[in-house]
């Protein structure tokens, strides 16, 4: 193999490599804030102006941090919405209590005027659907039923 080959090759790899990683190392660090005004008709004008956050698929594991965690709880705490919502996928892994320990105590410090509402997704099914239950109810947060 020749010089110029060499050079050509390791470039594609490197490009290659950077493009597959990108979404893994830059990408998942991103949170992105949305905002949307939604007509709605004849809406009581005591929710004129009303705020929503709605959280989802955090995913805390091997490639989400609880720090991460703490910074997501953090700046929806800060957007000071009138509610939150958040419809699962806490934690990332099967069969695992301690994800699931490390993120409820994080998450139970939302707060919101009108309060903080969650349900479970699969993957907290799928690591302990108790372990799950038992921080939705302790967090205050449980709209199951």
């Amino acid at each position: 193999m020749n010089r110029r080959t060499f050079l050509k090759s390791a470039l594609s790899g490197s490009a290659l490599v950077f493009t597959g990683s990108y979404p893994i190392f830059i990408e998942r660090n991103i949170v992105q804030v949305n905002r949307y005004k939604i007509p709605i008709d004849n809406l009581p004008l005591s929710f004129h102006g009303f705020t929503l956050a709605h959280l989802t698929d955090i995913h805390l594991g091997f490639l989400v941090s609880p720090s991460f965690v703490e910074q997501i709880v953090h700046r929806t705490n800060s957007l000071n919405t009138d509610a939150i919502v958040c419809t699962g996928d806490y934690v990332h892994n099967r069969n695992t209590i301690e994800e699931i320990d490390k993120v409820w105590p994080i998450l139970s410090k939302l707060s919101a005027r009108y309060g903080v509402y969650s349900v479970l997704g699969n993957h907290d099914h799928w690591a302990d659907t108790d372990r799950s239950l038992y921080w939705l109810e302790r967090s205050g947060q449980n709209i199951r039923h």
